[in-house]
């Protein structure tokens, strides 16, 4: 922002006695750059969340029962989901395992714990 302060100032400046318009044109441009791939970057990460959200865990995760513990570990690197976590087990049914995630219950089924 700086550089564009300097390149549309008409008088000549500290700043522009030194260096020419034509290097703050530069700089300008090379953080709207950096800004416009950061931007990208970012939108790439909420459609892979969007995309997660929409899917079942264990299509994302190994499901290993360690104890009254459920141990997530991710099948494929993924730099929105965390890599590995676990869980206490609250409750067990005949086809489920219940556990809570942010105050809300979660089931995973038998079948897909390992």
């Amino acid at each position: 922002m700086l550089s564009l302060f300097f390149l549309i100032g008409k008088e000549e400046s500290f700043a522009t006695h030194f260096y020419d318009k034509n290097f703050f044109l530069g700089v300008f441009f090379l953080g709207a750059l950096f800004f416009g791939f950061w931007s990208y970057k970012a939108f790439e990460n909420i459609k892979d969340y969007n995309e997660i959200s929409k899917g079942k865990i264990e299509e994302y995760y190994n499901i290993e029962k360690v104890g009254k513990t459920l141990v997530f570990e991710v099948k494929k690197d993924n730099n929105v989901l965390k890599s590995h976590f676990s869980s206490t087990i609250e409750e067990e049914t005949d086809s489920d395992y219940i556990f809570v995630a942010k105050d809300q219950k979660v089931s995973i089924p038998k079948n897909v714990v390992k």
